[in-house]
């Protein structure tokens, strides 16, 4: 599970890494894990092949509220911008 906290992610990261994450490292595991999550969620398997409708994956990104990410809770605008604040700094 992941904490809607960078603090507890950051030692997490030390823990594992034996070093601290880099600067921005937070931000980018958050909008890793949204693609992926939204990815997951619209890709399909046809016949053996892998099928993403990038239309669909551009509006589910676009239209992420309440995403629980290290960096706080994210949502996006229609245009895919940040709509709510970071809180890791």
């Amino acid at each position: 599970m992941i904490s809607c906290t960078t603090a507890v992610w950051q030692a997490a990261y030390g823990s594992k890494f034996g070093a601290p994450p880099t600067a921005f490292a937070d931000l980018y595991f958050d909008a890793t894990r949204l693609l992926l999550t939204r990815l997951a969620q619209v890709s399909k398997v046809e016949n053996g092949k892998l099928v993403i409708d990038v239309a669909a994956l551009a509006t589910a990104v676009r239209t992420r509220t309440g995403f629980c990410g290290v960096t706080g809770t994210i949502s996006l605008d229609a245009s895919g911008y940040r709509t709510t604040p970071i809180t890791a700094w």
